[in-house]
């Protein structure tokens, strides 16, 4: 009888568990390879079906010249996030969103005067 009882919720733990998610992207920009070309950097990170509660959203981004603006659209192409980073200011923001499964894109874009770094991390629990 206890066994049946333990197996019982092994497997209730296992149907229902929440599994670990964490991705991450980012880079480098540099204002001496600045090309018109590309003045609108992207990142994207697919969000898989792992069962997930919540979806924490990390942006950072640390400028020691110009300026760039951010945004993050959801899968749906809905704009969640934005905002207008200038020179020798580091943005860091945590949000919390429905694990919306698909590909979330960050836009930043920037001018020739641009010159620092990205980062845009997921973690689901």
């Amino acid at each position: 009888m206890i066994v049946l009882v333990v197996a019982s919720i092994l497997v209730y733990k296992f149907i229902n568990r929440v599994d670990f998610y964490s991705k991450e992207a980012g880079g480098k920009i540099y204002a001496e390879d600045y090309d018109e070309k590309y003045k609108v950097l992207e990142s994207i990170i697919e969000v898989d079906g792992t069962k997930l509660n919540e979806l924490i959203i990390t942006s950072f981004i640390d400028l020691d010249q110009g300026d760039l603006t951010y945004e993050l659209y959801d899968p749906n192409g809905s704009l969640v996030d934005q905002a207008t980073i200038s020179n020798k200011e580091v943005f860091k923001k945590d949000m919390t969103h429905d694990p919306l499964f698909g590909k979330w894109v960050a836009k930043y874009y920037i001018n020739e005067m641009t010159n620092g770094s990205y980062n845009l991390r997921f973690e689901g629990k």
